[in-house]
């Protein structure tokens, strides 16, 4: 699954003997946090976005996400899946539902 991908990939970045796969995860962690910074600046320009560090922004949502996955078991008894719906699919639109509204409240929120 994805997040047993994303947890082997954190344990090679953090293995300083296979200094390759760091810097690898590390270039695609640099990615996804530039693309961020690139819709935040974007969005900036328009008026629809006040600016938040992107490195937050990357962290708080990955750090969301590896928190569902990885304490599924104790979530399962706290979500109502609908039936027919596995614990994936549901993570899968409503996380990312929640994860887009929480985003959009951190992005729009005024001081």
């Amino acid at each position: 699954s994805d997040l047993h991908l994303y947890q082997i990939l954190t344990n090679e970045a953090n293995n300083k003997k296979r200094e390759s796969y760091s810097i690898l995860f590390k270039e695609l962690r640099r990615h996804n946090i530039q693309c961020l910074r690139e819709v935040i600046t974007y969005g900036v320009e328009q008026g629809v976005f006040h600016f938040y560090d992107p490195v937050l922004l990357h962290t708080s949502m990955i750090g969301t996400f590896l928190n569902f996955k990885m304490n599924k078991s104790v979530i399962e008894e706290f979500i109502d899946i609908p039936k027919g719906m596995s614990f994936e699919e549901y993570l899968k639109i409503e996380l990312t539902k929640h994860l887009k509204y929480i985003l959009k409240a951190i992005l729009t929120y005024e001081n």
